[in-house]
Formats: C-alpha cells, structure tokens, sequence
C-alpha cells in the first residue's frame, strides 16, 4: 500500500532515504506509516487473538528479528533461521528493493512478488549479474 504513488511521496519515502539496508532503517518511518506498518500489523493480530503474554512476546521478538535480518544489507543463512524457509530471498531481495526502489516488495511475502510479478526487475538483475 505505500508503495502506491499517492501513499509513497507522503509517507513511505522517508523510509527510502537509505539506498542501501541498514537494520535500524526499518525504524525509520513518517508516523503515519509506522503506526499503519510497524503498530497496528505488528500488534494487531496478537491482541485481537488473544495471544498468551508468552505467545505476544515471542512473535515480537520473531518480526522484530526477521525485519532487522531483511534490513541487515547481509546474507548470513547460516545466522538467520528464516533461511529455513524456501520461499525466503533474504536481504539481496530488499536490497535490491532499497537501491532500485521497483519491485522486490518482501522477504517472506516474496511469493506476492512472484504472483503479482513485481519481482521481474529483481530476477533481470540477478540474470545480469551471473557469470556465463
């Protein structure tokens, strides 16, 4: 959503003023955008469940990590358990995403991208970048 021209140039384009990921860029948000993207996604879910203290704790934990590892500007799979996961890019994905600013929307909902194929400028760049 605030990838969308009228949303973007208000509110999400201050989280674009890094062109390369930095892990505390995801923190760095209009207002509005990190009560919409970070508050109400983030804690949401858990409060209108009625997730167990215990539950809520470690989700958090859970979406602040894999954020920070999206945001981190490095491929560690061996460091991050979300490299389990097949359909995770990791943060060249987001990278891309950040230095581009087209496409490539996320790392855990890069299926999104592949079906909604906002992810083709992402799969050129790495074609390109491949040795023949």
């Amino acid at each position: 959503m605030f990838h969308h021209r009228w949303f973007y140039k208000r509110f999400h384009k201050q989280h674009h003023a890094f062109k390369t990921s930095i892990a505390l860029n995801t923190e760095y948000a209009h207002p509005i955008e990190h009560l919409v993207s970070n508050v109400i996604t983030t804690f949401g879910g858990p409060l209108i469940l009625g997730s167990h203290v215990l539950v809520f704790w470690s989700y958090l934990v859970f979406r602040l990590w894999e954020t920070f590892d999206a945001h981190s500007g490095y491929t560690l799979p061996v460091l991050s358990p979300f490299s389990v996961v097949p359909w995770w890019t990791g943060p060249r994905m987001h990278d891309f995403h950040h230095s581009h600013n087209i496409g490539a929307y996320g790392t855990m909902t890069c299926f999104w991208d592949w079906v909604c194929g906002t992810d083709k400028g992402y799969r050129d760049y790495v074609k390109k970048r491949k040795p023949h």
